[in-house]
C-alpha cells in the first residue's frame, strides 16, 4: 500500500513539475506568430505543360544556365508542431539552380546558416542555438542537394538528400515553378515556391516538451542568372 501511495505521489510531483518547466518556458520563449510575407506573383509569364491528368502546370525547362537566389526577395519560412506552433524563418541562407532545359540536368543546392534563425523573440533564438536543438558551434550549415527532379501533374519533386545536425536522410521537396518577370533595374528573375514536412527527431534533435516531432518548411524563391 505503501508503494502504490509512493508512486502516486513521484507521478503527481513529476507531473507538476513538467506543468511548472512548460509554464516557464511558456513565459520565457512567447510565440508571436510569424508569417510568410505576401507575394503578388500576378506578372509572372511562364509556358504551360499538360500532364497525364490533363492538369497544366508552369514549364521550367526555360531556364537555361545556372542562377541563385535573390536575398532581399527570398523567403525560407518554418512552423514546428502545429499552426499554433512556433513560427520562424532563416535570414541567411542561398539556393543555387543550375540547368540546360530539361529536367534530368536540374541540379538544385540550399545551404542554411542555421545560427540565422529568427523567431522574433532574442531569448528563444539564441536558446536554439544550444547543443540540445540546432547546435550551431557544431553544424553551422544545414544543406539540401538535389540528385532528381521529376514532374508530376501538378508540381515537380526535387529528390535528394538533407544534412541537418550531422545526419543525412533522403527527402523528397514538393515545389512549383510560377514563371518570371523583370525587376525595375532590368534583370529577369524566376520564381519557385514549395515546401516539405519532416520529423526533427530524424536527425538527432530531442523531441518532446519544447519541440514537436513534426516541422514543416515553405519557402519563396526569387533566383536570377549568374553572369
Amino acid at each position: 500500500m505503501n508503494r502504490v501511495k509512493s508512486f502516486r505521489i513521484i507521478t503527481i510531483t513529476l507531473l507538476v513539475l513538467a506543468t511548472v518547466l512548460y509554464l516557464v518556458y511558456a513565459y520565457l520563449f512567447p510565440n508571436p506568430s510569424l508569417e510568410m510575407q505576401a507575394h503578388d506573383n500576378s506578372g509572372l509569364q511562364a509556358d504551360t505543360i499538360v500532364g497525364v491528368s490533363g492538369q497544366s502546370i508552369s514549364d521550367m525547362t526555360g531556364m537555361h544556365g545556372s542562377y541563385v537566389s535573390v536575398a532581399d526577395s527570398s523567403e525560407l519560412f518554418f512552423v514546428n508542431g502545429s499552426s499554433s506552433g512556433t513560427t520562424g524563418k532563416f535570414k541567411d541562407f542561398k539556393v543555387t539552380i543550375s540547368t540546360d532545359g530539361p529536367l534530368e540536368s536540374v541540379q538544385i543546392e540550399a545551404v542554411i546558416e542555421s545560427k540565422s534563425v529568427y523567431t522574433f523573440n532574442e531569448i528563444r533564438d539564441s536558446h536554439l542555438q544550444d547543443e540540445d536543438f540546432f547546435n550551431t558551434k557544431n553544424f553551422p550549415m544545414i544543406s539540401f542537394q538535389s540528385t532528381k527532379i521529376e514532374q508530376t501533374d501538378t508540381a515537380y519533386l526535387a529528390m535528394g538528400s538533407m544534412q541537418f545536425l550531422g545526419v543525412e536522410n533522403e527527402i523528397v521537396l514538393p515545389f512549383k515553378y510560377l514563371g518570371s518577370a523583370i525587376y525595375p533595374e532590368g534583370n529577369v528573375y524566376h520564381v519557385l515556391e514549395g515546401g516539405f514536412i519532416f520529423n526533427p527527431g530524424d536527425y538527432g534533435m530531442d523531441v518532446g516538451l519544447t519541440i514537436a516531432d513534426v516541422s514543416e518548411v515553405k519557402f519563396h524563391l526569387e533566383v536570377v542568372e549568374l553572369k
